[in-house]
């Protein structure tokens, strides 16, 4: 039984966690933290021009 609790707490512990790194893929997360930063660096109207303007990649330093 004690291995049973111990597997439960483990599983519910990992979904939890799991659960809150999903919102740092989202998209309105990811252009909260990087829009005003890369807007004062690089002004466009839409974000995805960095990427054909920039192919190879950029860093972004905030």
């Amino acid at each position: 039984m004690k291995k049973f609790r111990l597997a439960l707490v483990i599983l519910l512990s990992l979904s939890i966690l799991s659960g809150c790194f999903l919102m740092k893929n989202n998209r309105l997360w990811l252009e909260s933290k990087i829009g005003p930063a890369a807007e004062k660096v690089y002004p466009t109207k839409n974000l995805y021009e960095l990427f054909d303007t920039f192919p190879k990649g950029f860093t972004i330093r905030v």
